[in-house]
């Protein structure tokens, strides 16, 4: 039988959900959470019969919640988007690689020069999982993603799909919505360039190097 869980006959809540309070005691017993999985995953990783594809997806898993923690912890200890200096390409490779793996795509990072910016690896690393991902997810089984990197007044990630255009990713609008928010905070901003109904094109625009 369906059950309306939006007219709930209990206690009204007075708690707001969105208190720093209740959202640092949530994140803390998360974070306990993480320390488990983690666990689990070294214990795996320790079965000699493990395949290297395997050995991948654990790879990955161990990278996404080594990022998971460092996020928590940025957030639970107040810091902001800046902090030391951040290889762009090199992380763009990274999740390039995770992304074919989890999604079946071809996702390719266009050779270039190192690229450097004064800005929280948690940060670029949010940003960059959540645009490739879309895109991967755009493109498809057997599509391609196209990601570059580079540096003129303003650092560009730009990431391009193969998949049906913007208006038909479902899962985009969350995730873009996160993009933003992180850019803006440190005085970046994102683009979308073409794609409506084919194929699309994004933009990550970070602030360079002060200087620069």
């Amino acid at each position: 039988m369906h059950q309306d869980i939006s007219r709930s006959s209990g206690p009204e809540r007075v708690t707001d959900p969105c208190d720093a309070v209740t959202v640092r005691g949530l994140l803390h017993d998360v974070e306990h959470g993480l320390a488990t999985l983690a666990s689990l995953i070294d214990v795996v990783r320790g079965d000699s019969d493990l395949s290297d594809e395997s050995d991948l997806q654990l790879r990955r898993a161990e990278r996404e919640l080594a990022m998971l923690f460092a996020v928590i912890s940025h957030w639970l200890n107040g810091q902001d988007g800046y902090g030391g200096e951040v290889d762009v390409r090199a992380l763009a490779r990274e999740v390039a690689q995770l992304a074919e793996v989890e999604h079946g795509v071809t996702v390719e990072l266009v050779p270039g020069p190192d690229v450097m910016i004064p800005v929280s690896t948690e940060l670029v690393w949010r940003v960059l999982t959540n645009v490739v991902d879309n895109a991967a997810r755009a493109a498809g089984p057997g599509g391609r993603v196209e990601v570059s990197v580079g540096r003129d007044t303003e650092v560009v990630v730009e990431v391009r799909d193969t998949g049906p255009g913007f208006d038909e990713v479902v899962d985009a609008a969350t995730g873009l919505r996160v993009v933003t928010s992180l850019l803006d905070s440190v005085g970046g901003r994102f683009e979308v360039l073409t794609g409506r109904t084919e194929g699309t094109t994004v933009r990550a625009v970070f602030p360079p190097r002060q200087g620069e």
